[in-house]
């Protein structure tokens, strides 16, 4: 009854389709957006793609905006990786002196309030 079709219908998915009319950008996943430009709207996207081009400060924006984000990466990763190196020689991080530290915090607050010389006034304390 019905023939049997020995080569499947193609995966576009992903592509870029041409006509007369525009571009199709066939979308990679079902939730995604396909999307259409008009030949007009795309010559006037090159046309000010290529005006901007020309300003000297479109011509560094990209390059930079770039290096800035790399900058900011570097610069995460190496704080990072200081925190980590930090972390791991920290005496306080090793499980069994926390929970010794946890117990001398009130000790060193009580001994910080006592009083262990009476203070005189008018009275020198120490080598003359």
């Amino acid at each position: 009854m019905f023939k049997e079709n020995k080569n499947p219908p193609e995966n576009n998915a992903g592509t870029v389709v041409f006509s007369k009319n525009g571009f199709v950008s066939v979308a990679k996943d079902k939730n995604q957006i396909t999307d259409f430009i008009s030949n007009d709207q795309y010559i006037e996207d090159g046309v000010t793609n290529q005006i901007l081009k020309e300003i000297p400060f479109f011509k560094k924006f990209q390059p930079m905006r770039f290096f800035k984000q790399w900058k900011t990466i570097m610069r995460l990763n190496a704080y990072e990786r200081k925190r980590q190196k930090l972390a791991e020689n920290y005496i306080f991080s090793k499980p069994v002196f926390s929970e010794k530290y946890r117990k001398l915090i009130p000790a060193m607050n009580c001994i910080s309030d006592l009083s262990l010389i009476e203070i005189q006034p008018n009275v020198t304390y120490g080598k003359k």
